[in-house]
């Protein structure tokens, strides 16, 4: 059968790969994230967000996938509504944003599976994320060393600030930044999550996150804080007992926060289970 004119256009093939892969593994386990191509929009205006994956910031962006997500919702200060995209949106994610302040975007996926290619590949994954215990565990139980295969759910969101066009939000000050934007941070209930305990704007100068897994929160876990701003960085924290942890904002720039959580499945249809959690924001010297 011929092909048909538009996908002939680079574009459209381009388009046509990234519908293709939504569908099979070519998202594999790295950071997921939601980007926002503006993180600063008016009343009123569509918030554009695109959803990516790969390493230190840097990776592919794909459509909207109707049968990855589980769930979105929009959370600003007033309320909390539920978001349904279209299958190829791209970017993928585009509410209009109708509440002044800051808005969380969140989401979450259905699980996936992928299969790590190698033994290497799997223990590389558990070194980076502080699995420490996990390969002996893996040994112990006489799990294979070649085909490890995984099941993965995600839970992003990313923060908005949105301005109306009469008026300016109060400056996000440390001394001001709890009441106001309290609800625009709660949990929104999926099953492992990071949530932020105060706004990352203004003069505040560090941002703390909590892990809860299951609505519990989750200690003696390692999260991650990928910095771009005059360069990339990289920087590791380790949750304390109430599943909290903390990192300097180190200057303006896009900042991305990042945990894993590895759980043995309740069948065996795959080995381990993988859950991740990111947080996404920008900051500059005109944040409100």
């Amino acid at each position: 059968m011929q092909a048909s004119n538009t996908l002939r256009s680079p574009k459209a093939v381009a388009f046509t790969i990234l519908i293709l892969c939504s569908f099979t593994t070519c998202i594999q386990a790295h950071e997921y994230w939601l980007a926002p191509i503006k993180p600063v929009v008016k009343v009123g205006s569509k918030a554009l967000i695109n959803i990516k994956n790969g390493e230190n910031f840097s990776g592919p962006t794909y459509p909207f996938n109707t049968e990855r997500v589980k769930s979105i919702s929009i959370t600003n200060e007033h309320n909390r509504q539920s978001y349904t995209g279209r299958l190829g949106d791209y970017p993928a994610i585009r509410p209009t944003m109708n509440a002044a302040g800051i808005n969380s975007i969140s989401i979450e996926t259905n699980a996936q599976q992928l299969i790590y290619s190698s033994w290497e590949k799997f223990v590389g994954f558990l070194d980076y994320h502080g699995f420490t215990e996990v390969q002996e565990r893996h040994l112990k139980h006489k799990l294979p060393k070649v085909e490890v295969s995984e099941n993965y759910t995600r839970s992003a969101k990313t923060l908005v600030q949105v301005k109306d066009a009469n008026a300016q939000a109060p400056q996000a000050t440390s001394n001001s930044v709890s009441a106001r934007y309290h609800e625009v941070l709660l949990p929104v209930g999926h099953e492992f999550e990071m949530v932020l305990l105060e706004p990352p704007y203004g003069d505040v100068a560090t941002v703390r996150l909590k892990l809860l897994f299951r609505g519990k929160p989750l200690g003696n876990r390692q999260a991650e804080m990928f910095w771009k701003g005059d360069k990339t960085s990289r920087l590791i924290a380790i949750t304390n007992a109430e599943g909290i942890a903390s990192f300097e904002l180190p200057g303006e720039g896009d900042y991305l926060l990042n945990a894993v959580q590895l759980t043995e499945p309740k069948n065996k249809e795959v080995h381990w289970m993988s859950h991740w959690a990111s947080i996404t924001f920008t900051r500059s010297n005109t944040d409100q």
